[in-house]
This record gives C-alpha cells, structure tokens and sequence, in this order.
C-alpha cells in the first residue's frame, strides 16, 4: 500500500515537469590510478547487494542499513588506512524497488528549486537519519576523515541525494560521490548543485549501451549530474562494470 501511494503520487507531478536539455561534453581518457579508484569503489556498491557484509572491501563494517517497510539497503564502513567512512547504498533487487525506480515525477526537497525523483526520494527519507546520525558520530570518533558515497543502480540515485544530505549536514569534511549506471536521479537545479558541491570529487560512471542512465527522460525535466565517465567494456550493460557482475559480494 505504501509503495502504491508513493507510485500515484509521483504519477501525479508529471504535470509539473520542465524538459531539460543536456549537452554533449568533451572526452579525454583516464589515468590507471583514476580507473582503479573506480573499480575499487565500485567494490562496495556491489558488496550492497549481500543481505550480511561483515569486512566490506575488507574494512570494518560500522552499521548495515536497512528498512523493511521500503526495502531499502546499503551499509556504513570505516577504512581506516585511507582514514574514510563510506557509505553504500544497494541497488534494484526487488519488485518494489523496480516499482520505484519508474517513480517519474520530481518531488521537490527541502532546499528551494531542488527537486529529485519521487520513488527515489520516498526510499532515501525512510533511511536519512539513521544514516546521518552514524556518519556524525563517525566523523565525531575519527578526527579528519572524509566522507564517501558509492551506489550502482538505484544504488547510485541513492549515493546521489545521499550526497547532497551530507553535503548539508556536514559541509566541512572532505566528500566525494561514486555512481555507476545511475539514472537521471535531479532536476536541473539539484543535478548542478551536486556538481557545484563535489566539483572533480563527483565520478558517475556509465557502461556502453547502459540504458538506466537515460530511464528518465529529460524531457520531463530530469538531469544528470557530472561528471561521467564512459565505460567501454564487452560486458553486458548495467549488469557488469570492470568485469564485475554488480551483485558480487567484496565482504572479507
């Protein structure tokens, strides 16, 4: 019922929807330590999809995150030699996530002008303050300690306002953000605010013919965020980055 309700809602603001459009950027090649830093993140945005990960990427594990009512996942983890907490939010991995995920309207946030998708925004509201009360006490416990939010999927739509969360909630300590398959998750506004708030700390990566990315259309007012990073692997597209498949558990 509750899924329902968020569903007709968001049908509802569909009315309201302002087309965007986005232009083509240019296009340079990365660094192996940049790629690897993508693999290496992308490691937890897939360990998000196991129900237990006692060692994510072999860290400590602070709190698993999860809501029964809107099935929504993810986990809180500390490494302590890059001196990081990261949080990672799961992907689609029921049906009421897929639901969800076609939630087209944009509800508006709390910050004016910003809006983001209203399946995606119901999902994130019903996990916010647990995870932003563990980050806090972490950042509290662990002087000078930076910030990292990594999801692949409706993971990454997640990563994205979890993004701006913390931006708000704690402006000072250093972030960065790491979506891979993310779909349009903003409008205009809060996609350039993300980008104005991670700058070169933003990596979303996208796989070849990836078509969640572009689920939502621009059209009805959607944008995505910067900056991207094309993946061209001869892997099936969503489903394996880096030749991972995204539901591989890295959790020892």
């Amino acid at each position: 019922m509750l899924r329902s309700l968020v569903y007709l809602v968001c049908l509802v603001g569909l009315a309201f929807a302002v087309p965007i459009i986005e232009h083509e950027l240019s296009k340079r090649a990365v660094s192996q330590s940049l790629f690897d830093e993508l693999k290496n993140y992308f490691k937890y945005a897939s360990s998000a999809y196991s129900i237990t990960c006692p060692k994510p990427n072999g860290n400590t594990l602070v709190k698993l995150i999860k809501n029964v009512v809107t099935d929504t996942q993810g986990f809180i983890a500390r490494d302590d030699t890059k001196k990081e907490i990261i949080v990672s939010m799961r992907g689609t991995s029921s049906v009421e996530d897929a639901l969800t995920d076609v939630g087209f309207a944009l509800a508006p946030l709390n910050i004016p002008g910003v809006s983001a998708s209203c399946g995606v925004f119901s999902l994130w509201n019903s996990v916010t303050d647990e995870i932003v009360t563990t980050v806090g006490d972490q950042l509290a416990a662990h002087s000078g300690y930076s910030i990292v939010i990594t999801g692949h999927s409706l993971g990454g739509a997640l990563a994205g306002l979890a993004a701006l969360t913390l931006a708000k909630h704690f402006p000072n300590a250093p972030r960065r953000v790491y979506t891979y398959g993310e779909p349009r998750t903003f409008n205009a506004v809060a996609a350039d605010l993300v980008t104005s708030l991670y700058g070169d700390k933003g990596y979303r990566v996208v796989h070849t013919w990836d078509g969640v990315p572009t689920i939502l259309p621009t059209a009805i007012g959607y944008k995505h965020h910067s900056t991207e990073y094309y993946l061209t692997f001869i892997n099936p597209p969503h489903a394996i980055y880096f030749d991972i498949l995204a539901i591989t558990p890295f959790c020892s």
